[in-house]
């Protein structure tokens, strides 16, 4: 039942109001729930029930009013009963009345509605007592017949002002009378036939700074039988019990309500129950598995999501969908606390992450040995990044954030490539600017954006293209050289390797043109000595010989830039210039001989 139930200006006081129904007698009740809302306002002289201890007497139950000689079997309140004053108020039934041989029976129900009756209870000359609130049963009839809650529990809040109770309110037989201000109890009058066992109380006695009567497990319960596997939560109230029973009591008062208490409860998963033990039945209820598949499909997407890997994520998603079923399907409730327990286990977070952690780890140790091989001349570089980054992996907070440090390996990579590739030798500088264009291209666009240095491939490039511009040029005048002077080809093509050697060790721009200018000058250098002219030694007539040599020094060296000439002995120009007057001077001495032959001979 689901109703919300609001009652007002009731004035009598022999009324019996229930969830599920008023008034339950010679029955049996078996799987029933209420999850509703009922609201009493009582408006009629003393008390809804009075407190008399006939069973005629009123009662509001979130389940039923007023019980007699009745089963309940796995009956539930969840819903919250409020009434302003009232005696017999409870989650399962308000007043319970057994007499003769009759037997009224309790067994595995549970009330996790909040209860409310009489908060403004003041002690008053002449009044009724109010109260018998409890969050199973309200009070009790005690007239000889046998009364047996067992195996039930309450988490629901119990607010009251007297005679308040986690499971029992109280006995109407012997329910105390007012005299002025002072609380008596009767003669112990209450139903020795009374037993309570199996229970545990940890819903909270909201009694404010009253103590009449108020006990986490019964308030007042004059006679029956408290002693076998009761528990209460520490805290919930003053006191386990409100009155001492005749028979004896004993209420154990924990830190912790678990499952082993008693027979016949399973532990709460998935926050069910606010965690306190519940029945396995309740487990298997179509919404309670639903809830525990919520539960750990919330614990998923708040606690272990953001942490893994795209790998563990699917791996996971999968386990949850399988765990779904088997807790949709399971035929009994501990498959479902196994199952339960089994996807905890597979998400626990550290773990998760330690071993996600571990797999990015041997990624990057893979592209750090793969670096290595591929690149030897910046494994000192590597192996720094390679240390700084395992530690970084370490103390990643999520597979994510460790991925990144992978990507920020790889990317390094170009940068040290690029690095190395700047003041290396121009030989080296077009390798070495294919490997930075590959090893970048191998990158993926999230590691690609994480290279600082990739555009000074373009001063590498270019650099390397004007290297390979200067080599041709050179190459081109070492064979224009060879043609023009073949008996010089063998000390022709020792200067241009020796250039060319020069060219390609420069690791700057400006150091180029130094080394074409040098060949240049080396060549001059190279005729002036083949001339072979020395002041002073060499005669005219070797002179007269070694005249083409001359005039080919000569084109060569009014072929030089002044840069070019500068690179020259001091002398070189002066020595061929005195050759050059020298071969002057015998050619017209000769010239003049012949002339005088051809007159003498005339």
């Amino acid at each position: 039942s689901d109703v919300k139930i609001t009652i007002t200006g009731l004035t009598n006081s022999n009324a019996n109001l229930g969830g599920f129904t008023g008034v339950a007698s010679a029955t049996s009740f078996t799987d029933c729930r209420f999850e509703g809302s009922i609201t009493c306002q009582y408006t009629g002289s003393g008390y809804l029930g009075r407190g008399y201890s006939s069973y005629s007497g009123g009662a509001l139950g979130g389940f039923i009013g007023l019980v007699k000689y009745t089963t309940l079997e796995r009956c539930v309140n969840s819903g919250d009963v409020t009434v302003n004053k009232a005696s017999g108020v409870g989650g399962i039934a308000g007043r319970i009345y057994a007499s003769g041989d009759d037997e009224t029976r309790l067994h595995e129900c549970l009330n996790t509605g909040h209860i409310s009756n009489d908060v403004n209870f003041v002690i008053g000359t002449g009044e009724w007592p109010a109260g018998g609130i409890g969050g199973i049963v309200g009070v009790t009839d005690g007239m000889g017949g046998s009364l047996l809650i067992d195996t039930c529990y309450n988490t629901g809040v119990i607010s009251g002002g007297i005679i308040a109770g986690g499971i029992l309110g109280g006995i109407t037989n012997g329910m105390p009378v007012l005299f002025r201000t002072v609380i008596k109890p009767t003669t112990s009058t209450g139903s020795k036939k009374l037993v309570v066992k199996n229970c545990y109380n940890a819903g909270v006695l909201d009694t404010g700074t009253k103590v009449d009567h108020i006990g986490t497990l019964a308030g007042f319960p004059i006679d029956g039988r408290y002693c076998d596997n009761l528990y209460v939560l520490s805290g919930t109230a003053r006191a386990a019990l409100g009155w001492k029973s005749s028979q004896g009591d004993r209420i154990y008062a924990v830190d912790m309500l678990t499952a082993d208490i008693f027979d016949g409860l399973i532990e709460s998963i998935a926050d069910l129950n606010g965690g306190y033990p519940i029945f396995p039945w309740q487990l298997l209820l179509e919404n309670n598995r639903e809830a525990v598949i919520a539960y750990l499909n919330e614990y998923y997407h708040t606690n272990v999501e953001s942490l893994i890997s795209d790998a563990q994520r699917t791996a996971l998603e999968a386990m949850l969908g399988q765990t779904a079923e088997t807790i949709r399907t399971a035929a009994d409730a501990q498959s479902i606390v196994d199952a339960y327990h089994a996807a905890l286990e597979a998400m626990n977070p550290e773990k998760l992450l330690d071993e996600a952690r571990a797999a990015v780890l041997r990624k990057l140790t893979e592209a750090y040995e793969a670096a290595k091989t591929a690149y030897p001349t910046i494994e000192a570089g590597l192996t720094e990044r390679y240390t700084s980054d395992c530690d970084a992996i370490t103390k990643s907070a999520n597979a994510a954030q460790a991925e990144t440090v992978v990507d920020g390996f790889a990317a390094h990579v170009v940068d040290l490539l690029v690095a190395a590739a700047q003041g290396a030798p121009m030989k080296e500088l077009a390798g070495k600017a294919e490997e930075i264009e590959a090893a970048y291209a191998a990158l993926t666009e999230a590691q690609q954006a994480l290279v600082q240095d990739y555009a000074k491939l373009t001063d590498i490039q270019a650099l390397a293209a004007l290297y390979a511009k200067d080599l041709d040029l050179l190459k081109q005048w070492a064979s224009e050289d060879k043609a023009a002077y073949p008996d010089l080809e063998e000390k022709l093509a020792g200067l241009s390797a020796q250039a060319q050697e020069k060219l390609g060790n420069c690791t700057r721009q400006e150091e180029l043109a130094p080394v074409l200018d040098g060949y240049c000058a080396d060549v001059v250098r190279m005729l002036l000595a083949d001339v072979g002219f020395a002041a002073g030694t060499t005669t005219m007539g070797e002179l007269d010989e070694a005249a083409e040599k001359l005039e080919r020094t000569r084109r060569a060296l009014n072929g030089l830039t002044e840069a070019q000439k500068a690179l020259l002995e001091e002398n070189s120009e002066q020595t061929l210039e005195a050759a050059e007057e020298l071969l002057a001077v015998y050619r017209k001495a000769a010239e003049t001989v012949e002339a005088w032959a051809a007159e003498d001979a005339a």
